[in-house]
């Protein structure tokens, strides 16, 4: 009771347990005390990294349990910004950039841990306690690498919205990489190079888009646009090295644009120029005519679906810190089964398990999210069902029954053959799972 009125809505779940002998560590030896008692705590992520707990006023008779809970040397009156006075705990910042536990400065729930089994507890307890955070350890707001990267980013986008040569208006520049969405498990940012050639070698390259408004303007033929879309590109590259010594490569299909510690790749998208393709791939209708060619369709992927997947996917990273975690964890198994390529796979069933959990709760780790999608894998019936995810919120159930009706036309077509196993993962953005790469079917039942 101490732990819950101390962790308050940071657990959502805690558990009680006696056990003998608890398993030493294999640096340690066996330990010499009786029995001891296992505490399981299931912890709310939005809530872990809060440094200020906020008690009652200092004249209500809260305050009293308030100071017996944390101690007089711990809780202190504060005046906030709204006038109010309060009795407060006020807790240390852990370094942004730690990946574990460090003995230097623990988590905040750690702290508020090791706090009340001192208060609370015989002094002779508190070395013999131990606090286990997972394999991962508990889940960090953003670090400071994943700052620099989107404070890189924001400069990129006010240096475009800048130029005054464009002959359309700009609507918006995507962020496309998967670090935008904090589930690259590459470095996200590479961090500050001397000047040379070895700096050059160490920054990372981004992947954005940047879209126009629509506009009658815009050829629709592909040959037509491709051109046109490499001649703005030129345009670009030369604004931004004479109005503000920016070094940037142009190629027919992209733009890299070079900053001290990043290079932006930079590809242009007109709506126009993909409004039949996608009316065809992106429709809830029965397909009654054949898909798009590859070339087609990955002109639509890299252009149109990756930049609105990424945005979806980084709104969920925010609100579920460990869903990044679990993300980058699962894409390192995949690549440890020689399966690598399938990033964005494996983004799609990290989010099933966190967006839709039944009949669990959504996981509070990345150990756990994890071991979801791995269970999600194994036991899915991929042969009969179709893996629908709503990848961004606004999934309908008209248009849930319109994408379990895609796979199922699907199936008549390959006559129901069960040797035809094929991953079909299908969200709004993609109905007919033709824009998602999946592990081909020779490999999907040993995967």
């Amino acid at each position: 009771s101490v732990l819950r009125a101390g962790l308050d809505d940071r657990c959502v779940r805690s558990a009680l347990r006696w056990v003998g002998h608890l398993q030493p560590r294999w640096t340690e030896r066996p330990p010499e005390t009786g029995p001891a008692v296992l505490v399981g705590l299931m912890l709310a992520p939005e809530n872990l990294e809060r440094l200020v707990d906020r008690g009652p006023s200092a004249q209500d008779a809260a305050a009293t349990k308030f100071r017996q809970l944390w101690g007089t040397e711990k809780s202190e009156l504060r005046r906030f910004k709204d006038g109010s006075i309060l009795e407060c705990v006020v807790w240390q910042k852990p370094p942004a950039e730690r990946k574990m536990e460090t003995r230097k400065q623990p988590a905040v729930v750690t702290q508020i841990v090791q706090h009340l089994l001192t208060r609370h507890l015989p002094s002779q307890l508190a070395p013999k306690t131990d606090i286990i955070s997972g394999p991962t350890g508990f889940v960090p707001n953003l670090a400071e690498k994943d700052r620099r990267l989107w404070a890189a980013f924001e400069t990129f986008r006010t240096h475009l919205c800048q130029l005054s040569s464009l002959p359309l208006a700009v609507k918006d520049i995507h962020p496309v990489d998967a670090s935008f969405s904090y589930m690259s498990i590459q470095s996200t940012i590479a961090p500050p190079a001397p000047s040379g050639s070895d700096a050059k070698l160490r920054r990372t390259l981004l992947e954005t888009v940047l879209e126009f408004e629509s506009s009658g303007r815009w050829p629709s033929e592909p040959a037509p646009a491709q051109k046109v879309g490499a001649a703005l590109l030129l345009q670009i590259r030369e604004e931004l090295s004479t109005d503000l010594g920016i070094e940037a490569d142009a190629t027919e299909g992209f733009l890299d644009v070079r900053y001290p510690e990043t290079v932006f790749r930079l590809r242009i998208f007109h709506p126009h120029e993909l409004q039949e393709v996608a009316n065809k791939v992106t429709g809830l209708q029965a397909q009654t005519t054949a898909a798009p060619g590859e070339a087609e369709l990955e002109r639509l992927r890299t252009l149109w679906w990756r930049p609105r997947l990424r945005a979806s996917l980084h709104a969920h990273a925010l609100q579920k810190p460990a869903m990044a975690g679990a993300a980058r964890l699962f894409k390192r198994w995949m690549a440890s089964q020689m399966m690598s390529g399938y990033d964005e796979f494996c983004e799609h069933l990290v989010s099933a398990v966190f967006l839709h959990p039944a009949p669990f709760d959504a996981p509070s780790s990345p150990h756990v999210g994890f071991c979801r999608a791995l269970w999600l894998l194994d036991t899915f019936d991929w042969q009969r069902e179709a893996l629908i995810i709503d990848i961004d919120g606004k999934l309908t159930e008209e248009e849930r029954l319109g994408l379990r009706q895609s796979f199922e036309n699907r199936l008549d077509a390959a006559q129901k053959d069960a040797r035809l196993i094929r991953f079909w993962v299908s969200t709004r953005l993609d109905p007919h799972a033709l824009l998602l790469a999946t592990p081909p079917s020779t490999v999907a039942g040993w995967l």
